[in-house]
């Protein structure tokens, strides 16, 4: 009998009573012999699964090409990346709820929700994070599928030119190593969209912690306690995400960011 270990997204197999350690996927690392805790953990994942362990699109190993793509990518595929319309109605359904249940428990209107999820509208990252905290699931979750890491050791990559862009009122985003279920935070490589404290629609505020560092351009954050507060290229910021906040870009062409936020509604 073989067993499986998943351990640190490294696959492994041993024979039922030796303690011989053997690749079976791909160019893994080896594993000690007395590697104790990955028998166990072998024994203990016994029952549930017997099947190797596949690779999450942008979990790859360092030999991989950006054009190679293991099974789950492509089942990860199937709920179209990077659309949040699509994201958000796949996720009410998997867990049984009508628009009315999700407006409701959003704060925003079934009309809105439903808007949304045919992609008639785009919403904010505020109505993105009501809609997560409705749907119990983590912000990471409307922007792409993610896959539970809850174990010790794994990683997540993204390449340079890849991962899916989305475009919101305000903002454009490419998340980046964004299908982790147990990161407590996103970063989001940002462009900003308008000039103008007019434009962008007045303040927004949610729940979480975010910080921006500014990568190109120059951008103006405005809040509700402060001052508006100009940010060149180097220059970060973070803050409360309750505080009543907005960023706009100043100069003819649209600044760039990185951002980090909560990940968890």
């Amino acid at each position: 009998m073989q067993y499986w270990v998943k351990y640190g997204y490294q696959a492994r197999h041993f024979s039922h009573g030796s303690p011989k350690w053997t690749p079976s996927w791909r160019s893994c690392l080896s594993l000690p012999q007395h590697d104790l805790k990955a028998r166990a953990l072998a024994l203990h994942r016994h029952k549930q699964r017997q099947t190797p362990p596949q690779q999450m699109n942008t979990m790859e190993h360092a030999d991989m090409t950006p054009h190679q793509e293991t099974p789950i990518a492509l089942k990860h595929r199937e709920r179209k990346a990077g659309a949040i319309g699509d994201n958000l109605k796949a996720l009410r359904k998997e867990k049984g709820l009508t628009i009315a249940a999700v407006a409701s428990a959003s704060g925003i209107s079934a009309a809105s929700v439903s808007r949304i999820e045919n992609g008639r509208i785009s919403p904010t990252f505020e109505a993105i994070v009501n809609l997560a905290k409705g749907l119990k699931v983590d912000v990471s979750e409307l922007f792409y599928h993610t896959e539970d890491t809850s174990f010790r050791g794994w990683l997540a990559l993204t390449r340079a030119q890849e991962g899916d862009v989305i475009e919101t009122p305000n903002y454009r985003y490419r998340p980046l190593c964004n299908n982790v279920a147990s990161k407590e935070y996103m970063v989001l490589e940002t462009t900003v969209l308008n000039r103008s404290l007019e434009e962008f629609g007045g303040l927004q505020k949610h729940s979480g912690q975010e910080q921006i560092i500014v990568t190109s351009g120059e951008v103006t954050v405005w809040t509700e306690l402060y001052d508006p507060i100009l940010l060149r290229v180097g220059d970060s910021l973070a803050f409360d995400s309750t505080l009543g906040h907005a960023i706009t870009y100043n100069g003819d062409t649209p600044a760039t960011m990185t951002w980090v936020c909560s990940a968890y509604a």
